[in-house]
C-alpha cells in the first residue's frame, strides 16, 4: 500500500511536465500546486506514462492505476503478486516461508567478489542471467566497515527484516486481485508470465490463466519460456524484447530512430 502511495505522489507532485534528455537532479523539485491539482484530475498532459512492475511492483503499480487511472496509459505486469484469497491457513503457510527466508538471508560478506562467487554456487542465484547477477552485486550490495572491528565488509542494501515486513502484509495483493477487473479499460494491460515447466503459481493450478483474464478488455499476455517468477533476472533479453515490441505496436507515433534497442 505504501509503495502505491509513493508511485502516485511521484507522478502527481514531482515528475517534470516535459520530457528531457538531460540529466535530472537527484532530488526533483515539486511542481506548482496548481499543476498537481490538474494532474489529479486529468493526468499529465503531453506525457505518456507506461508503468512496468514485477512481482510486488506489479501489484502496487496496479493499485496506483486503480486509485488514479488518469496518470497511466499502460501497465506491463511481470508476474505480479495478485493473489486470490485462500484459506487463512494456506496464506499463512506461504507467507511464513517467505518471511523466514528473508529473516535468515545472509547480509554481510568480506567483499563483493566473495559474494558473487558464493551466489554463483547457489541454486537460487545460479538460475539468473550472469550479467543480471553482476548488476545485483554491484547495485544491491555496498562496501562499508564493520562498526565493531573497523574492518572492510560488504553489506546487503535491503536488510532481511525490511523485506520480511513486505511479505507479512498480504492484504494488498488480495485487494488488488479483486479490484483489477474494475481497472479503467483505457489502460492497456500486458501480462508477462512464467513459461518454465513446473513454475510455481500464485494460487492453485490454473491461477495464472485466471489472473491474466481478470480484466479481459484491452489486455494481452505472453509466457516467457524457461523463466520462473524471476523473469527479469532469468530471461532479461526475452523480457526486454517483449516490452520493446509492445511499446512499438501500442505507440507507433514514437519515431523508430528514438526507440532505443532493447537491452538489460
Amino acid at each position: 500500500m505504501d509503495n502505491a502511495r509513493d508511485i502516485l505522489n511521484f507522478f502527481t507532485f514531482f515528475v517534470p511536465s516535459k520530457a528531457s534528455s538531460s540529466v535530472l537532479p537527484l532530488h526533483l523539485p515539486r511542481v506548482p500546486a496548481a499543476e498537481s491539482e490538474q494532474r489529479q484530475l486529468h493526468g499529465l498532459p503531453g506525457r505518456t506514462i507506461v508503468a512496468i512492475g514485477h512481482s510486488y511492483g506489479g501489484c502496487t503499480s496496479t493499485l496506483a492505476a486503480l486509485t488514479n487511472p488518469k496518470l497511466l496509459s499502460s501497465l506491463i505486469l511481470v508476474d505480479p503478486v495478485l493473489v486470490k484469497p485462500l484459506r487463512p491457513t494456506d496464506s499463512r503457510r506461504h507467507t511464513d516461508g517467505l518471511t523466514l527466508g528473508a529473516l535468515s538471508r545472509r547480509e554481510v560478506w568480506n567483499s563483493k567478489e566473495e559474494a558473487l562467487n558464493l551466489f554463483k554456487k547457489s541454486p537460487f542465484f545460479s538460475a539468473w542471467h550472469p550479467e543480471v547477477l553482476k548488476l545485483y552485486v554491484e547495485c544491491g550490495l555496498y562496501d562499508t566497515t564493520d562498526s565493531q572491528t573497523g574492518r572492510p565488509i560488504t553489506r546487503l542494501k535491503m536488510p532481511g527484516l525490511q523485506e520480511a515486513v513486505v511479505f507479512v502484509e498480504i492484504h494488498t495483493e488480495n485487494e488488488v486481485y479483486h479490484r483489477v477487473r474494475d481497472l479503467d479499460v483505457n489502460i492497456t494491460l500486458r501480462w508477462v508470465m512464467p513459461g518454465k515447466a513446473g513454475a510455481g503459481e500464485f494460487g492453485p493450478p490454473g491461477s495464472t490463466q485466471q489472473r491474466v483474464w481478470l480484466r479481459p478488455t484491452n489486455a494481452s499476455n505472453i509466457r516467457i519460456p524457461n523463466a520462473g517468477h524471476l523473469i527479469a533476472q532469468e530471461a532479461p533479453q526475452e523480457l526486454a524484447n517483449d516490452i520493446s515490441g509492445f511499446l512499438q505496436v501500442k505507440y507507433p507515433f514514437v519515431r523508430k530512430d528514438r526507440m532505443e534497442k532493447s537491452r538489460l
